[in-house]
């Protein structure tokens, strides 16, 4: 059974956010790193910059759970 064409945007907008997210979260941790590291002479801007990829990620995984919301009421199921 194939998923209908709206099914189908949801689920790729849902896969394209969890990779956002994803990279996110990768970056806030290099950052984190950097502003935990002794050696680094701009450990507050470090510490900035990750608290705004953390944020960034805070609000990709509120867009995700809206899309599992919308995909399981589209599906009548669980997403």
């Amino acid at each position: 059974m194939n998923a209908s064409p709206a099914v189908q945007q949801l689920r790729s907008n849902l896969a394209w956010w969890i990779r956002l997210e994803h990279g996110a979260l990768r970056r806030a941790r290099h950052f984190e790193r950097r502003a935990n590291n002794q050696a680094n002479p701009n450990r507050a801007a470090s510490a900035r910059v990750a608290a705004g990829y953390q944020s960034d990620a805070a609000k990709d995984r509120r867009r995700i759970e809206e899309l599992r919301t919308m995909l399981a009421r589209l599906e009548g199921g669980a997403a």
